[in-house]
């Protein structure tokens, strides 16, 4: 039967309800978050500052996302001048 135009919607889920994998998800990372920290915290912190800086970014993108690179095209206006008081 096709769509019609100002039907009701019946059955499937109800609109911004979660599925069961993303509260599987959250759960997960809610363990990771509050069970193990302290474990990875000791494992961190024994590590060389090498390994911690490289160890700690990879991490970080997990929590903030890398932002989009962006390239400025243009030319330079030789005639602007700045004066430091």
């Amino acid at each position: 039967m096709p769509f019609e135009k100002g039907k009701e919607k019946t059955g499937g889920r109800k609109q911004g309800s979660i599925n069961k994998k993303t509260i599987e998800w959250e759960q997960l990372g809610e363990a990771i978050q509050n069970e193990h920290t302290e474990r990875f915290n000791k494992i961190l912190n024994n590590l060389p500052d090498d390994k911690f800086s490289d160890k700690y970014l990879q991490i970080l993108e997990y929590f903030k996302p890398k932002q989009q690179r962006t390239e400025i095209k243009g030319e330079l206006d030789s005639t602007i001048h700045v004066t430091i008081k």
